[in-house]
């Protein structure tokens, strides 16, 4: 196998190989109710979803099964009549690497750009929901106080 390949194309060469020495297995692969792109989607969301369940926070950007455990879930998708593909909140697409078109430098550089600025806008709009949430508090505390009879004596 090449570096490079795509990983539809690994999974689909290990699964043909795999078939081979198990015909029960070659069976199942050839069941029409299912695709290697269908495939691909519930290895795309069991990645995700033990990424999420294992701490990987909501920032998730890239997360990289291993070659086994890739390779394992292909082969659990086509061994189970019905598997669930898996919703993944928050991803609006999910794209393979194609390292046969190399990126230029000025893309690398707009792709930095927009991650930084994502990053930045992410980290105003928490402060800005923490002061929020501050002042929020402080309020409530105050009509708290107000409602037992406390007094102020300077207005906040």
């Amino acid at each position: 196998m090449s570096t490079f390949e795509r990983i539809e194309d690994a999974v689909k060469d290990y699964l043909d190989e795999y078939a081979k020495g198990d015909p029960v297995f070659a069976e199942k692969l050839a069941n029409p109710n299912k695709s290697i792109e269908q495939c691909m989607e519930y290895i795309q969301s069991e990645i995700f979803h033990e990424f999420i369940k294992n701490g990987g926070g909501r920032r998730v950007a890239v997360a990289c099964p291993s070659r086994q455990q890739c390779f394992g879930l292909a082969v659990h998708y086509y061994d189970e009549e019905k598997v669930e593909i898996r919703p993944m909140p928050g991803v609006t697409s999910v794209s393979h690497a194609t390292p046969d078109v190399p990126l230029t430098e000025e893309d690398k550089e707009k792709a930095r750009e927009k991650a930084i600025q994502k990053l930045a806008d992410e980290d105003a709009r928490k402060i800005k929901d923490e002061e929020e949430k501050k002042r929020q508090k402080a309020k409530e505390k105050r009509k708290k106080d107000e409602e037992a009879g406390v007094l102020f004596l300077f207005d906040e």
